[in-house]
């Protein structure tokens, strides 16, 4: 009876403490701790590809994955927009300078076409944005399609 109670004992401790040098489990990025840019845009059959590059400028290691929420903005009002997820996400963990990115895609094909004033993009698992000045993003039929981010440019 002794016994199992010293071996209990020692399984409760290292559930509970971390062992030296096992590293501490990676939380998920808080907007706080990305920038986010625009890169470039590129049209290919009745459809623009619009690029952003997001990289961790904290001095944390976060994880990041899954797809950005977006908000089309034109004079301080949001415009209604169908937004559909294209591709399997997966998790990536971002070290302090490390970069991911994600795609925008929209239809260049009329009818319904307009440009954006700005764009609210907001990383997975979070409720604050970036507003990003987006007079570059042109969108027909009021679909996007948003791409999960990946580590690969």
């Amino acid at each position: 009876m002794r016994t199992l109670r010293i071996v209990s004992a020692a399984a409760l401790f290292l559930a509970v403490v971390p062992l030296a040098g096992s590293a501490a489990p990676v939380g998920r990025c808080r907007s706080s701790q990305l920038s986010l840019r625009y890169v470039s845009s590129e049209g290919a059959a009745g459809s623009t590809y619009y690029r952003y590059v997001v990289e961790n400028v904290s001095g944390e290691d976060c994880h990041i994955g899954g797809f950005f929420d977006v908000k089309v903005l034109k004079n301080h009002h949001r415009v209604p927009a169908d937004i559909r997820h294209n591709n399997r996400s997966h998790r990536y963990d971002l070290p302090p300078g490390e970069k991911v990115r994600f795609v925008l895609q929209t239809s260049n094909t009329p009818p319904g076409c307009m440009r954006a004033g700005h764009l609210r993009l907001t990383p997975p698992d979070n409720t604050v944005g970036f507003r990003k000045s987006a007079h570059y993003f042109r969108f027909c039929q009021h679909e996007i399609t948003v791409y999960a981010i990946r580590r690969h440019f």
